[in-house]
């Protein structure tokens, strides 16, 4: 019978994990997002990083998004930085990382917020460079989304809510 409480109190741990304990605070400006630099080496870097940044903000903190919106999202991409993993028994590399690093402003009516997110991708071949970019990009959007939620909280601004009713 102890193990089956054991088990159980596993899983609500484990789904625990999953859930905010808070929802994520409303920014109440719908967000304006634009690529203010890029040292990235490869043009589909800065599509994958607006692609990702605007499902985050859309899907995981509910704010709305708009070339119009009055709060300014600046992203600049400082680095994309490719690195060999493995090699094999000729030294040749046959995998590699690929890592973009972000530095980020939020500017609303309430104030400006300056931050920082990166994320890495892993290459087996250049056929799959583009997966690898699109996962480096996932993995700083899920890096900023923290910076993003906690400067919402501290600049205080008023809520809107993410559906119009």
């Amino acid at each position: 019978m102890s193990w089956r409480l054991a088990l159980a109190a596993l899983a609500l741990l484990g789904v625990a994990g999953c859930y905010r304990p808070t929802p994520p605070a409303p920014l109440g400006e719908t967000v304006a997002m634009s690529v203010v630099g890029n040292q990235g080496q490869q043009p589909r870097t800065q599509v994958y990083v607006m692609t990702e940044m605007n499902r985050m903000m859309s899907e995981r903190l509910g704010w709305r998004t708009s070339h119009t919106g009055t709060a300014r999202l600046e992203l600049a991409i400082k680095e994309e930085r490719y690195q060999a993993q493995a090699s094999d028994v000729r030294d040749i590399p046959v995998s590699w990382s690929v890592r973009i690093r972000i530095e980020a402003m939020l500017t609303t009516r309430q104030g400006t917020r300056l931050g920082a997110g990166e994320g890495t991708g892993n290459v087996t071949a250049v056929s799959n460079e583009p997966e690898a970019l699109q996962a480096a990009a996932v993995a700083a959007a899920k890096d900023l989304e923290g910076w993003l939620e906690n400067a919402a909280r501290e600049i205080g601004s008023p809520v809107e809510p993410a559906v119009s009713k």
